[in-house]
């Protein structure tokens, strides 16, 4: 297994011999270097990664663009890397700059599992291209020219990684010193976490329960993230046991992402539906003392950081639940004490679907490409609860009361059920043998959709259109 500092250095040496291998060889080794960027220090800061995957041969190129696209966020994004790099790279690029994407749309295609349209790749490449002709056409001490070109976060996050500094012998000079200082703290600050630190402060957050999270609170449960999803299990599980919590691990993470939810949809003026609620009364506590990231007041963006943070706790989820579910099904029937344990794995189950079907929801609130990659993500996590041949019949059952409970609270969900039915369906037909399932199922159509066919998605009436209420509150309010 090759280090990414000896990865690197083959990278400024060799890597231009990729053009001999085919995209699926590039797109494997790329994925291999992005991995340990993530999470690897020791490597040469001056490493071009791009020039060899702009020499590959047009032909293959097309399957490359993910890849392209992922490794210049990584240079806009990352400190670590030589955001020069990609200027100088900027010259070989061929797109077109036909629109721009949204500062989320351009996250999620370069951070999300589930590939988008090529289309979305090529608008971001032609995006950065276009700006960055601009940026190199400006001479470097023409501050204020530069000030004017950053009109949105993406634009933002490479002049924070450039190595200038502005004098500051007048107006302009100081307005941009102040400016560019601001950026610098905004996009370079990323905090030297260990799993001790990162475990420790999401547990701070869990004490504040329900409520606004700040940007600041927000940013660094983001870094926290990472070393938690980049170190061993065994380290991350015993950390987090040694801090004697009052939640179990994967318990901690699920009730994170009932918190981040319970605030998306307290900043686009909804209601977080009862039947979810009811679930995570018993994880109230007395008011504590906030960390200190609480006091700090920023609120840039902070619904779409609280959305990306959301997909970086599912992720976590995603790691444990199968591991975690298993050992308690495990003990139940081994135990002496197995009623107890019955009822405590159903509990589980019903929590952890609670807080999956709310990030779903809250989803609904964003771009469609957000929602997709949350569903994909969602759905994965949910076939993995519901697909054990032990309990499957149990946690289906689980499921369809859940989706019962939420629709005769509020119509709106409908789709958003029987979207999820049809997607489990289709990855598992066999469930519908089961006749407990199948009349569960069918009594949830017969109620809310009646002759909806499970083979195809959610179509919506004209006759009974539902409109969103959070879009005419200004007629009301």
């Amino acid at each position: 297994m090759h280090s990414l500092k000896e990865l690197s250095t083959q990278s400024n040496q060799n890597l231009l011999e990729l053009s001999s291998l085919s995209a699926n060889d590039v797109i494997a080794i790329y994925e291999r270097i992005l991995e340990l960027l993530g999470r690897d220090e020791g490597f040469e800061r001056n490493v071009d990664l791009i020039s060899p995957l702009l020499a590959m041969p047009m032909a293959g190129r097309s399957a490359l663009l993910p890849t392209i696209s992922r490794v210049c966020w990584q240079y806009l994004y990352n400190p670590r890397l030589d955001v020069n790099l990609l200027v100088e790279a900027s010259s070989q690029f061929k797109f077109e700059c036909r629109s721009k994407l949204s500062y989320l749309e351009a996250w999620y295609i370069n951070n999300a599992r589930l590939d988008a349209e090529t289309a979305l790749y090529l608008e971001f490449l032609g995006q950065l291209q276009c700006f960055l002709r601009r940026v190199k056409e400006i001479p470097s001490n023409d501050y204020v020219s530069l000030l004017e070109l950053t009109p949105d976060e993406i634009d933002q996050s490479w002049l924070a990684q450039l190595e200038i500094e502005a004098p500051a012998v007048d107006d302009d000079g100081q307005k941009y010193h102040s400016y560019f200082s601001s950026l610098k703290k905004r996009y370079q600050e990323v905090p030297s976490l260990t799993v001790l630190d990162s475990l420790t402060f999401v547990l701070e957050v869990l004490d504040q329960g329900v409520g606004t999270i700040n940007s600041a609170t927000i940013k660094k449960l983001q870094h926290c993230t990472i070393p938690i999803q980049k170190s061993a299990k065994s380290e991350v599980y015993s950390t987090f046991n040694d801090l004697n919590p009052r939640l179990s691990y994967l318990m901690t993470f699920v009730y994170l992402s009932y918190l981040v939810s319970s605030d998306i949809t307290d900043t686009f003026q909804d209601l977080v539906p009862s039947s979810i609620n009811v679930h995570f009364k018993s994880f109230e506590l007395p008011p504590l003392a906030k960390p200190k990231e609480y006091t700090i007041e920023d609120q840039h963006s902070r619904h779409e950081k609280l959305i990306t943070l959301q997909y970086r706790v599912l992720e976590i989820i995603d790691s444990c639940v199968v591991h975690e579910i298993g050992e308690i099904f495990k003990l139940s029937e081994t135990s002496e004490t197995s009623p107890v344990l019955k009822k405590s794995k159903t509990t589980l189950c019903e929590t952890l679907l609670a807080s999956l079907i709310f990030s779903l929801i809250c989803a609904e609130h964003y771009q469609d490409l957000v929602f997709r990659c949350h569903s994909h993500l969602v759905y994965e996590i949910i076939s993995q609860i519901l697909n054990s041949p032990d309990a499957r019949t149990h946690r289906w059952v689980l499921l369809i009361n859940l989706a019962n409970d939420i629709c005769y609270g509020d119509l709106r969900y409908i789709k958003t059920f029987i979207n999820l039915f049809h997607n489990q369906i289709n990855r598992d037909p066999s469930v519908m043998n089961d006749e407990l399932v199948s009349s569960g199922l069918q009594f949830f159509i017969d109620t809310f959709k009646p002759k909806q066919d499970y083979s195809m998605m959610y179509q919506q009436d004209d006759a009974d259109l539902v409109i969103s209420a959070v879009q005419y509150k200004h007629l009301y309010s």
